[in-house]
């Protein structure tokens, strides 16, 4: 019954596991269907992992989103394991006494363990890619079924109390400016450049009446740019910043890649206390706009995507950009909570 269930909306599933790989996991074509023991023969889990090392934080995040609402949907108990399928947060020491990554920063969405799972006898293990059609359709529907199914650990709320005050003591216009490394790889979109994004800041502080902004960025230089232009207006955490380097390629303290994920998780969390949003199409804005109940507006500059083709993806936002031809769309969006 259960495989008649599965295969209905997975298509092919095999049963059998080549020992090399982590469970004998090689590549999944859709999913295996595994017992690893007797424990809870009335129940069917199914696990969620990331391929490839994953993506980056909300990539990851929204991925196990899909999965969790398929689970359901087939009546299955999902479980996240970034413990025996690595991401790129993992660390080798224990963060919250876990060596599952997703535990570094959630807890379960059904309350049961991976080890609980691996030693029952109905286990699914998904492929470790996005399921198609499975996604919250409203902002609303995504806010509640990240408070209902991913409670953030201690570690996490600690971290955000710590800046919450700052967000609450005066209006606050929260920006997300990422650039970097995204600009140069494929099918990924353009950020927008400081002159598009202190453009739309002044028009935003001007027209809503912000008194401070809260800055995330992982770009040392548009920090110093922002406090160039905007002084003690602007408020920010202690995240890791570098300049003009991928963060995930170096390693300058411990536990460097959780932390990584801490920060930028809980710097999205307060993006979304804010009473206003600017930002472009990454991961932290559009979690940051799904899960606010405070927005009153919210902003997204849009340059496009760039090619599919890794060559020209290396040169093209900066031919476009000195040739201003980055096709600069803004989309203002109005009481984000209420869509």
């Amino acid at each position: 019954m259960i495989k008649r269930i599965v295969k209905k909306f997975l298509g092919f599933v095999q049963d059998d596991f080549n020992e090399k790989y982590p469970f004998g996991i090689p590549k999944l074509p859709a999913g295996y269907l595994k017992s690893f023991g007797n424990k809870y023969p009335d129940k069917f889990f199914y696990v969620i992992w990331r391929d490839k090392l994953g993506s980056g934080f909300f990539s990851n995040f929204t991925q196990v989103i899909s999965h969790v609402m398929l689970a359901e949907s087939m009546g299955m108990i999902p479980v996240v394991d970034y413990c025996n399928f690595k991401t790129l947060y993992n660390v080798k020491e224990p963060v919250n006494g876990s060596l599952n990554a997703w535990e570094y920063y959630f807890h379960q969405p059904a309350g049961f363990s991976i080890k609980e799972v691996y030693s029952s006898k109905n286990v699914f293990i998904s492929n470790g890619d996005y399921p198609r059609n499975f996604f919250p359709t409203t902002h609303r529907e995504y806010r509640d079924f990240c408070h209902s199914h991913f409670p953030l650990q201690p570690n996490v709320k600690e971290r955000i109390a710590r800046y919450e005050s700052s967000l609450a003591a005066s209006r606050t216009l929260g920006i997300h400016f990422r650039g970097k490394e995204m600009n140069f790889m494929p099918l990924h979109p353009f950020a927008p450049t400081s002159q598009q994004i202190f453009k739309a800041t002044d028009n935003l502080l001007d027209e809503f009446g912000f008194e401070q902004i809260f800055l995330v960025t992982e770009e040392q230089t548009y920090l110093e740019l922002y406090l160039k232009r905007y002084g003690k207006r602007v408020i920010f955490t202690d995240a890791f910043r570098c300049r003009n380097v991928n963060s995930y390629n170096l390693n300058p303290r411990s536990a460097h890649r959780y932390l990584l994920g801490l920060e930028i998780l809980a710097d999205a969390e307060l993006l979304a206390r804010c009473k206003g949003l600017l930002g472009s199409n990454t991961g932290p804005f559009h979690h940051a706009l799904r899960i606010s109940d405070s927005l009153e507006i919210a902003e997204r500059i849009d340059n496009g995507f760039n090619s599919s083709n890794y060559l020209i993806a290396k040169y093209l936002y900066p031919f476009k950009k000195s040739m201003r031809r980055l096709p600069e769309t803004k989309i203002r969006i109005y009481n984000p909570p209420q869509q």
